[in-house]
């Protein structure tokens, strides 16, 4: 029979691995709970005084008629400090929360072979453009510049910002490593140019075409690491037309297609409802990253609604490729809950999501929403081992009455 000191050394090194198990547990706690605290600062504010657009992440100086910008910067890494445009524009700046807007006109009289001008007679053409600009303080530091009519944005670059082009998308980094950023052009012509130990990013655009110009900080993105990639290559390819966060503090819609719309009409505690627009003609990917709204769990059941339909659910790979039918893939990380919504044509369209009480007892055979989660079986472990503890313990204090 196995002595009283022998227990207590088995107690004692069961003791130790419930230690160690215990701070394991307690770091992988710590480590999540930063990630959400991240999540959770996502949305900043921009303050706005005579041109100088101060936020939590981003700081820059706009032209309020013009929309020129000089200092474009994240953090202390100033990116661009200078946009220009070669045809001017009249607009106006607005600010609201955590995004900047700018929209304006601008028309521009030219006489066959001459120059413009701004008083005219005789026989002219006329060309009609306008831009819109939209910034939002987030940890991206989006930028997104559309431009209809014929025109040349030029970018030029901060100190110790480094440029190269492919397909169309211009890929900017820091010397110091702060910044992996890509310049998204929507088809027209990219050229980069040094003058005078300046570099810069030319981009012409088109008559009577519109053309899009996003700047992103990639790897502050709000998306699950593993899918980040192939996320991106859709936002490049013109297949992934929005990102909107949600969250019980407020909502972000960054458009990477102009074409867009989405208004929230609802936001409580397991139900969001939007309404989704476009003049698209072709479907399009929509990612919603929504924290703290929606519980996922064994009593929970996801239901996903398109005009009332319910919304097929996929994986991401089928989410990406699919075409002629509503898809939808879901990933849960921290407190937030990834949706990357396949939509196959546009009008105006209403989406619901929606987490559902399930009781077990009355509903064994409901249908599952595929979903990635966080194990809690360290929690188990532990109290396992506390049982195993006290039941040792207890034996150990019985022999010893026992043998006296």
């Amino acid at each position: 029979m196995m002595s009283v000191k022998k227990l207590l050394g088995l107690v004692t090194l069961i003791l130790l691995i419930a230690s160690a198990v215990t701070v394991a547990t307690a770091t992988q706690a710590l480590g999540a709970e930063k990630e959400k605290v991240h999540n959770s600062t996502y949305l900043g504010s921009i303050n706005y005084t005579d041109g100088q657009a101060t936020g939590r992440y981003i700081s820059f100086y706009i032209h309020e008629k013009s929309g020129e910008i000089e200092n474009y910067s994240l953090g202390n890494t100033t990116v661009f400090s200078e946009i220009e445009y070669e045809n001017e524009t009249v607009g106006m700046v607005r600010v609201h929360g955590s995004v900047l807007t700018y929209r304006g006109l601008g028309t521009s009289f030219t006489p066959p072979g001459g120059k413009k001008h701004g008083n005219h007679t005789g026989n002219h053409t006329m060309s009609f453009h306008w831009r819109f600009i939209v910034v939002h303080d987030n940890p991206a530091g989006v930028l997104h510049i559309v431009t209809y009519g014929s025109d040349t944005i030029t970018f030029e670059l901060g100190e110790n910002i480094s440029a190269r082009v492919v397909n169309n998308t211009v890929y900017l980094n820091s010397s110091d490593g702060a910044l992996r950023a890509r310049l998204i052009v929507a088809g027209e012509d990219v050229k980069i140019s040094q003058e005078d130990n300046n570099t810069k990013i030319m981009v012409k655009t088109s008559e009577n075409h519109a053309t899009s110009v996003i700047f992103i900080n990639t790897p502050c993105m709000l998306l699950p690491k593993h899918i980040e990639k192939e996320i991106m290559k859709g936002i490049e390819k013109g297949k992934v037309c929005a990102h909107i966060y949600i969250s019980p503090k407020g909502t972000d819609f960054v458009n990477y297609s102009y074409e867009i719309r989405a208004q929230v009409m609802l936001r409580e505690k397991n139900r969001i409802k939007l309404e989704i627009s476009s003049n698209e003609s072709q479907g399009k990917v929509i990612v919603l990253a929504i924290q703290d709204l929606i519980t996922l769990d064994r009593h929970h059941r996801l239901n996903v609604t398109l005009d009332g339909k319910s919304v097929e659910n996929a994986s991401y790979e089928e989410v990406m490729n699919a075409s002629g039918k509503a898809k939808y893939a879901i990933q849960e990380d921290n407190g937030t809950l990834y949706l990357i919504l396949y939509i196959p044509h546009f009008s105006t369209h209403t989406l619901e999501i929606q987490s559902e009480y399930v009781n077990e007892q009355s509903n064994g055979n409901s249908e599952e929403t595929s979903v990635g989660t966080s194990s809690t079986l360290p929690y188990g472990w532990i109290t396992a081992v506390i049982l195993i503890i006290v039941v040792i313990v207890g034996i150990a204090i019985a022999m010893h009455r026992k043998s006296r």
